[in-house]
C-alpha cells in the first residue's frame, strides 16, 4: 500500500485516497508518502494531521510520558493547530469543502474557529460561520 500512495504517477481518486486514510491512517510510513502528493486535498490533509495526533497521544499514553486524558487534550489541541496550518496553505476554493469536511467530523469547534482568527486566518473563521 505504501508503494502505491508514494507513486505519484499513480492516479488515485479522492474517494480512494480517503478509503487509504481510513484503513491505514496508523501507518506513519503511508502518511508520509501520502502527504507527499503535491494535489492531495486539504481534506485529506487534515485527516492525516489528526491521525498523526492520534497515534502520537497513543504512545505517549502507552509508555506512560502523559495520562491518556492529557495526552487526548494535546492531540486534540494539536490536530486544531494542524486543521490551522492546512487551511494556511490551502487554495480559497478549496475552504468550503475544507469547513464542511471539520463540521461533519466534529473538528468545527469554537477553540479552532478562535485559534484561526488568533493566527491571522480570516479565511478559515468567516468560512466557519458561513
Amino acid at each position: 500500500m505504501i508503494a502505491l500512495a508514494g507513486n505519484l504517477d499513480a492516479d488515485l481518486s479522492q474517494g480512494v485516497l480517503r478509503r487509504i486514510v481510513e484503513r491505514f491512517g496508523e501507518d506513519g510510513e503511508l502518511r508520509e508518502a501520502l502527504l507527499m502528493r503535491p494535489w492531495l486535498p486539504s481534506t485529506l490533509r487534515c485527516d492525516l494531521v489528526a491521525a498523526t495526533a492520534k497515534a502520537l497521544s497513543h504512545f505517549v499514553a502507552g509508555c506512560d510520558w502523559l495520562s491518556a486524558e492529557r495526552a487526548e487534550r494535546i492531540a486534540r489541541e494539536s490536530s486544531e493547530q494542524g486543521a490551522v496550518c492546512v487551511a494556511n496553505l490551502s487554495h480559497a476554493g478549496e475552504m468550503p469543502d475544507f469547513v464542511h469536511h471539520l463540521r461533519e467530523n466534529g473538528g468545527l469547534t469554537i477553540a479552532l474557529l478562535l485559534r484561526a482568527l488568533l493566527s491571522g486566518n480570516r479565511a478559515l473563521f468567516r468560512a466557519g460561520f458561513g
